[in-house]
């Protein structure tokens, strides 16, 4: 920390909290202020809060391309203002809340160069913007206000949404399928496939194609091979992540090096086990392999398969791997999980915007087999149905019924009136036609008489003159 160096001029620090550095990036300090206008109120310990942070942290630990971000987590270096109004926290709570806002800047660094680069996109930026952050307990004290309607639940732009939704995906997985295990079994797998390894086929594809032809083929072989393991249903999950290449080339006798930017793709599947087959049965330590492996375009993609009890603690490894802070042996369930976070503050805002355009309206995980129904809804938040008063909709509504009350009033008003001002004209026509005359017959003769009226007022006559008469 700081503290290392007695009499420090903030000004000898860098943006990644080195002494002496010269790293400073761009809107670092726009991104500083309004990470620290979320104050922390707690830091939670129960097994769905360490879930989350496994899920925020485990990711972009094992992966070796975030380097500032790596930098900034270390002890040493860590940026002082991670820990600032946290001295009445424990150190493993404070370096708990530093991780939490280090994500939370970079996050919030990108949407704004984001914001300079994609104009056209400015209101879903917006909307990543003021969403608020988890990881802990936490209340904006900063300018504005921020409410419960500003969580953006984009799960595939947001790593805090996609962290509150993997948290309710457990939260249902347990009150649902897992609520009546017994001796039951979960299991894991997935396979990851990169632009590299496609054909021109595929890749002349628009992406959301290239996306739907993936999730088909490489889902449904997870799917065969996790029925052959005796699982009877679970779910598919789908996610990308950036990928970037430098490609070297000789051109004019020198070596250029070109940047290019890809994307990777992940299907994975937890599925539950009720009735073991022999290969599930003679697998060892819960490591298994597939019998069989796709073949994709002369490439071989053999999925990792990991395998765990049916209860809450096997549930998370299963969803999110490795604790980020696992120093033990090797997690039976593997490193990866279910679920990861994909680090898309790396990627360029044309890579972003493409993943953007194709992921839209594109869900995370489609149930299959007997979790379609023994999984339950989501439920919608709270903020949508405990709080209508403070949606524009509601109030727009409820503006619209009490106008449209009032007018109703006024024409039944306005069609009594014009009724009985006018009883001679209706009983001279009833004798005239023997019964009830139709709208035709009353707007001919009250223009007759020189008082026109309109079709809906001639039709609540003859209503009214068919009540009268039946009574």
């Amino acid at each position: 920390m700081h503290d290392d160096f007695p009499g420090y001029d903030p000004g000898d620090f860098d943006d990644l909290g080195v002494y002496g550095g010269n790293t400073y990036l761009p809107f670092a300090g726009i991104a500083r202020q309004e990470v620290l206008g979320w104050a922390v109120r707690s830091v939670g310990k129960r097994p769905e809060d360490w879930l989350a942070r496994d899920l925020l942290h485990g990711s972009l630990a094992r992966d070796k391309r975030v380097w500032q971000y790596h930098r900034m987590r270390k002890g040493g270096t860590r940026p002082s203002w991670t820990m600032q109004d946290t001295d009445q926290y424990s150190d493993s709570e404070r370096k708990t809340i530093a991780n939490c806002r280090i994500l939370h800047f970079s996050h919030l660094r990108y949407l704004h160069v984001l914001r300079e680069h994609l104009a056209e996109t400015a209101q879903v930026i917006a909307r990543l913007w003021h969403c608020w952050p988890t990881g802990f307990e936490c209340e904006w004290h900063g300018e504005g206000t921020r409410t419960a309607r500003d969580v953006c639940d984009m799960m595939r732009l947001c790593p805090f949404c996609l962290t509150r939704g993997v948290v309710r995906l457990y939260r249902r997985i347990l009150s649902g399928p897992l609520a009546t295990s017994t001796e039951k079994l979960l299991l894991s797998g997935r396979l990851v496939c990169t632009d590299a390894l496609l054909g021109n086929s595929d890749l002349c594809l628009p992406l959301r194609a290239r996306i739907t032809r993936l999730r088909e083929q490489l889902g449904g072989f997870l799917r065969r091979e996790a029925v052959c393991f005796g699982a009877s249903g679970g779910i598919l999950v789908f996610q990308m992540g950036p990928q970037k290449d430098v490609l070297s080339r000789w051109e004019n006798g020198e070596t250029v090096a070109e940047s290019i930017t890809r994307f990777s793709y992940r299907i994975s599947i937890l599925a539950e086990v009720t009735n073991p087959t022999i290969r599930l049965l003679d697998a060892t330590n819960g490591q298994l392999r597939s019998v069989d492996a796709f073949h994709l375009n002369g490439n071989v993609l053999t999925p990792h398969w990991h395998l765990s009890t049916a209860d809450k603690h096997g549930l998370r490894r299963l969803l999110v791997g490795n604790s980020f802070t696992y120093r033990g042996k090797q997690n039976p369930a593997g490193d990866h999980g279910v679920f990861e976070l994909s680090p898309w503050f790396i990627s360029s805002p044309a890579q972003w915007n493409k993943h953007f355009d194709a992921t839209r309206n594109l869900r995370l995980f489609n149930c299959w087999g007997n979790w379609v129904s023994a999984l339950p809804a989501r439920k919608p938040a709270p903020r949508l149905s405990n709080a209508p008063t403070r949606r524009g909709r509601y109030r727009r509504t409820v503006a619209f019924r009490e106008k449209n009350g009032e007018r109703r009033q006024e024409a039944e008003a306005r069609r009594q009136a014009i009724f009985v001002n006018n009883e001679d004209i209706l009983l001279s026509l009833m004798e005239e036609n023997g019964g009830v005359p139709g709208r035709i017959c009353i707007n001919r003769a009250f223009a007759d008489a020189g008082r026109n009226i309109s079709d809906r007022d001639a039709r609540w006559i003859v209503k009214e003159l068919k009540s009268r008469t039946a009574g």
